[in-house]
């Protein structure tokens, strides 16, 4: 995964799980005496206004989602790189996206500063991470030049270092940087895909060898 795309990630997740982390606790103790404090009003004949009962569904629901997006966020941590089942990040970030905006309604009716902000932070962190596109070569391109008969440089097509890499295990035993290894690996490569048969690959042998 491209190093930005994953800094960007790793930062809203860790964010995420602080802020949730210190308001999940706070709103799982609140219900129960909110719920309390509601049953023990209508119990004695008080008046429940739409505040009290508003008030209740809403530490409700953010009980819910804070919970939700503490436990979602924890899915951003472990390396994807070295995961051995990969992970849809895109929907994960969609739905931390959501619960965070959630949070942040309820907070703008609750008039938490603290929180419209931390969730502010969350969102345009996920945002960012969206907008990052995924690193398609991560060691990138590189291209080989070669020299022509008249020594002219000849730019030729972009190879991955991976290939490189395959490239030089195989040669098993070959100097890559020795032009008559070369052919001769090439010689063997065309015998081994019986593109030529024992005795042309003996001339070649012989002709290269003899050069």
């Amino acid at each position: 995964m491209n190093k930005t795309k994953r800094g960007l990630m790793l930062a809203g997740g860790i964010v995420n799980i602080v802020y949730t982390a210190i308001y999940a606790p706070i709103m799982l103790i609140s219900l129960p005496l909110a719920i309390e404090i509601l049953s023990g009003a209508l119990s004695f004949g008080g008046n429940v206004t739409f505040a009290d009962v508003w008030g209740l569904l809403s530490i409700i629901l953010l009980t819910l989602v804070f919970v939700a997006s503490l436990i979602v966020s924890c899915f951003l941590l472990p390396n994807p790189d070295k995961s051995q089942k990969p992970k849809n990040y895109f929907k994960l970030l969609i739905t931390l996206i959501v619960l965070n905006f959630v949070i942040f309604v309820l907070a703008i009716v609750s008039v938490d500063i603290f929180v419209i902000l931390i969730s502010v932070a969350t969102i345009a962190l996920y945002i960012a991470t969206l907008c990052v596109h995924k690193e398609e070569n991560k060691m990138g391109a590189k291209a080989t030049i070669a020299v022509d008969e008249n020594g002219q440089q000849i730019q030729s097509a972009p190879q991955a270092p991976s290939i490189e890499n395959e490239l030089r295990a195989q040669f098993q035993g070959f100097d890559i940087s020795n032009p008559t290894d070369r052919k001769i690996f090439r010689a063997k490569e065309l015998l081994s895909k019986q593109i030529i048969t024992d005795e042309e690959f003996k001339e070649i042998l012989v002709e290269i060898l003899s050069k």
